[in-house]
């Protein structure tokens, strides 16, 4: 087949094969964006203009015959870009867009395109059912791509066109819902038989193990309240938490119990839009305690960050207690159970519980009786300034002033404290739990001291996971009273009922303590504790489980900034000098043209410096450009002279041919030069009349030793050499 026509066809096959690559690339653009995390991510633009620069180099190439050229001009220039560049960002999306160029190209291949192309597109919709979507554009996507993907099973030289039209004309038909496009009845089925297969594996874990000795239970996260037997430690990752730059250790909420029963804990309470009540309390607290910013810093401090499941699979939304924002779509919830890969992102509120600064506010803040009165919760216009000026944050963004409104009514009326009353049942209290909280608490002035007295008591128990308390009549007594020893299941629900003799709302929490040296949150770390609530300032977390830290052993032994005094202050604006004002009365207005002028001057500094960078950058490429050249001439060279004479002649025929079809425009006579029948001795009528005999001689000498057998020496390749 003549060279030209073939490169046509080549060219030909890469356009109209042109939707494989945009299907290819697209849907590597939103697997790679749900994958990555953190900073890390496609930008629409940079991939784009990467992706077209690669394939452009790719068509140029094979448009000038230069496939050879193809892997290490494009290796190059990435070394090139990667080098230029030297951000994290741009070269993440260069070699994202390397990847999925060269994965591209390769399903455009006749031999792969058939079966290649509907594996990739199977294996997207693998990973887009186990990690779920309601990304319009993506299932769109995926529908032409399924479409497109059975065109080519069936025939894979087809019309390809048609293909497209249809599943376009498919898309249009769709009937268009308000809620986001959900998968097809398929999903749903699978995700049936995986959700319900877990929870089944759940629920006989916990109760098979209370009939048949199957050992210990391995700790982790769980979302159901069952008493479990003795611990074992997982080393399996169950998700990813991390505070840049912060080594502490924070607690993660999964989900809180209200009521204590003997074979564990109910009335579970998931995460919900009521998650904001907390912060209408605190900011109060802080705006009647006259906290000032210096002061909050001590014992507060906002932080962003995000979540990403592992292996962990369950309905709860993991997140830190004192939460600001979080995913819009998440703020009501989860309505089913989520897996690896499910990630959002969280803004919440980092409190110091063992700052004396935070205990302070608590003595000051702590209702001890009455409730709230009008007085004790401000209106939102002052909190937002207030919360303005202290955390350099818009309350607005945070809650909304009707929201505001309609917990600060529900404080204020008696409403909200009288929804604790589920947290204060005590019906798995005993007569001597009760008597023993009495005891503790008697020399207690508030519910906060109640609380800590509490806690430091049953801190004196030992730590144990080798407890089972099972088959008890009432494990909690039991715990307190014989075995003296538990695990955090054990001293959490003590707590919890005691704190509920001593009349105050108590909550089971579960979840994570996390120490965040290390990013992921190990199932080992699973842990549960005790949230109570002290009127003034809202639920507060404590730490009854032995061996465990304390809120005073976590402090982060911050102190406020020196202030300044108020004389300080007065004498620095006696002594102050607005800088403006002095350069404007010592001005020399006959100056101000030559000001203008060095104005001008900068501005074209300004434009000479960017033309200076890019002629840098120009510079370099051109650089690499030329050295690339010199290496492919010098390795050229080298080739030549270790090849056999026999070689070097066959090398020298191709050449010269070659030079001589480069002056020659006319295609049907390329087309009989390059003809399996053609002769070499038909390139002597496109040969100036005075070279035809040398060039004869060369012909003469190619077809002596292919068709005679005769030998060939250096000195014949030396006379000849220069023809090529």
């Amino acid at each position: 087949m003549e060279e030209s026509s073939s490169k046509n066809i080549i060219l030909k096959k890469y356009f109209l094969r042109m939707p494989v690559i945009l299907i290819t690339c697209i849907l590597g653009f939103f697997a790679v964006n749900k994958i990555a995390s953190g900073d890390l991510y496609l930008s629409t633009f940079f991939y784009i203009s990467y992706l077209v620069f690669y394939l452009g180099v790719y068509g140029l190439l094979i448009y000038m015959d230069k496939k050879r050229f193809i892997i290490p001009s494009i290796f190059i220039f990435t070394i090139v870009l990667i080098l230029i560049s030297r951000d994290l960002l741009l070269v993440f999306n260069l070699i994202a867009a390397l990847i999925f160029a060269f994965v591209a190209l390769f399903l455009t291949i006749d031999k792969y395109i058939r079966f290649g192309l509907p594996i990739f597109v199977l294996l997207n919709i693998i990973f887009w059912l186990t990690v779920s979507t309601d990304n319009k554009v993506l299932v769109l996507c995926l529908i032409v791509s399924v479409i497109y993907s059975i065109g080519c099973v069936i025939k894979r030289d087809m019309e390809y066109g048609t293909i497209i039209v249809l599943a376009f004309a498919f898309i249009l038909i769709m009937p268009v819902r308000d809620e986001p496009i959900k998968w097809t009845p398929i999903k749903n089925f699978v995700n049936y038989c995986i959700y319900n297969a877990e929870d089944k594996i759940y629920d006989i874990g916990y109760h098979i193990s209370g009939i048949i000795d199957l050992g210990n239970s391995y700790s982790g996260y769980s979302d159901i309240g069952k008493l479990s037997g003795g611990m074992k430690d997982s080393k399996k990752p169950e998700i990813s938490f991390w505070m840049r730059n912060k080594e502490r250790t924070i607690y993660l909420k999964g989900a809180t119990y209200n009521t204590l029963e003997a074979d564990g804990l109910t009335g579970k309470e998931s995460f919900d839009s009521s998650y904001d009540e907390w912060l209408v309390e605190y900011f109060n607290a802080l705006y009647n305690s006259e906290i000032d910013e210096a002061t909050a810093e001590c014992f507060s401090e906002i932080i962003t960050t995000e979540v990403k499941y592992k292996y962990l699979r369950t309905q709860d939304i993991i997140r830190p207690t004192h939460l600001l924002k979080i995913d819009e779509e998440l703020k009501n919830g989860l309505d089913r159970r989520v897996g690896k890969g499910f990630y959002y992102k969280v803004q919440y509120m980092f409190i110091d519980y063992g700052s004396p600064y935070y205990k302070e506010l608590i003595e000051k803040s702590e209702i001890k009786e009455g409730g709230y009165s009008e007085k004790d919760i401000q209106s939102y216009d002052k909190i937002r300034r207030y919360v303005k000026d202290i955390y350099n944050i818009n309350l607005a963004i945070i809650i909304s002033e009707d929201r505001y409104n309609d917990i600060r009514d529900k404080l204020i009326s008696g409403e909200y404290t009288d929804d604790m009353s589920k947290y204060l049942d005590t019906s798995m209290s005993t007569d001597r739990i009760k008597e023993l909280s009495d005891e503790i608490t008697k020399d207690a002035d508030s519910n906060y001291q109640k609380a800590k007295a509490i806690e430091t008591y049953l801190r004196t128990y030992k730590y144990d996971k080798s407890v089972d308390l099972r088959d008890k009549e009432n494990y909690i007594d039991s715990f307190i009273f014989d075995t003296k020893s538990g695990y955090c299941v054990h001293f959490a629900s003590a707590m919890v009922l005691m704190l509920r003799d001593a009349g105050i709302p108590a909550r089971y929490v579960s979840g994570y303590m996390h120490k965040t040296d290390s990013k992921d949150v190990m199932g080992s770390e699973a842990h549960a504790w005790v949230e109570a609530y002290i009127e003034g300032l809202g639920w507060m977390t404590f730490e009854p489980t032995a061996g465990n830290p304390t809120s005073e052993d976590l402090t982060w032994g911050r102190k406020p900034k020196k202030q300044k005094t108020e004389e300080e202050l007065e004498a620095e604006k006696e002594d102050y000098i607005d800088p403006l004002e002095e350069y404007l009365n010592n001005l020399d207005y006959s100056q101000i043209d030559d000001i203008s002028k060095d104005t001008q001057k900068d501005d074209k500094k300004v434009d000479v410096n960017i033309l200076k960078t890019v002629l840098i950058y120009s510079g370099v490429i051109l650089g690499v450009a030329i050295i690339v050249i010199l290496i492919i001439i010098i390795s050229r060279v080298i080739w030549f002279r270790m090849l056999t004479p026999e070689k070097k002649l066959t090398e020298i025929i191709r050449r010269t041919c070659k030079n001589i079809e480069k002056n020659i425009d006319d295609e049907e006579a390329l087309r009989k030069l390059r003809a399996n029948d053609g002769s070499l001795y038909n390139y002597l009528d496109y040969i100036e009349a005075e070279d035809k005999e040398k060039y004869k001689e060369l012909f003469d000498l190619y077809y002596k030793y292919r068709f005679k057998g005769t030998s060939i020496s250096e000195e014949d390749i030396t006379k000849y050499n220069t023809f090529k």
